[in-house]
């Protein structure tokens, strides 16, 4: 009989907890949705939003469905006519690699690009061997360390070091005496001393 009543007692209180879980919600009450689709009032004169709808800032001028590519002249890069490859400073790096990663594709090519003129001499199998660069620097190992350019083959004697130059030569490939290693070398076609120069220190 307590067995019985105990279970009654269980029950009865299942029966309240279940009542008070869903009976305490107002089912007759209105849900509120924003309306997207509502007229808008005068004091916010806007276009009428949508569902999904992402604010867009208006272009000035449509779009044709081509992209605009835009071109930035550098100071010194002045079209240079009767060249194969003209180096800009905006991808420097990119195409003096390019030509040490394609050499053959290179080769007899006639190349511009713009510089410092740099010297070193060293003595080699006992003599000095001279040579000479039009470069920039770039990033390296411990900053602005790396360097980017072509040996060039000139037999004039009125440059200096850091000399800001641009060089016209065709590309050559010359082994390096006393190894089995070549090296790439422009043949001087013309030669040119800039008082503007343009950028020491390239990224790309």
């Amino acid at each position: 009989m307590i067995r019985i009543r105990g279970f009654k007692l269980l029950l009865v209180m299942s029966i309240l907890s279940g009542m008070l879980l869903t009976g305490c919600a107002d089912k007759s009450a209105p849900v509120s949705f924003v309306d997207f689709t509502a007229t808008p009032t005068s004091e916010f004169p806007t276009e009428t939003p949508t569902p999904m709808a992402i604010p867009v800032r208006p272009s000035e001028t449509p779009f044709s469905g081509v992209p605009t590519v835009r071109h930035e002249v550098y100071p010194t890069e002045t079209p240079v006519a009767g060249v194969d490859i003209q180096i800009g400073e905006k991808m420097f790096i990119a195409q003096c690699n390019d030509i040490y990663v394609n050499a053959p594709d290179y080769i007899g090519k006639i190349i511009s690009l713009e510089g410092l003129y740099k010297r070193s001499e060293y003595p080699f199998q006992g003599r000095i061997v001279v040579e000479q660069y039009v470069m920039r620097y770039g990033p390296g190992c411990c900053g602005n360390d790396g360097s980017a350019g072509f040996e060039i083959d000139y037999s004039g004697d009125d440059l200096i070091d850091n000399d800001w130059v641009r060089v016209v030569g065709t590309l050559d490939m010359v082994p390096r005496e006393g190894t089995d290693y070549f090296r790439l070398v422009l043949r001087v076609m013309q030669i040119q001393k800039l008082e503007v120069r343009g950028s020491e220190f390239v990224l790309q």
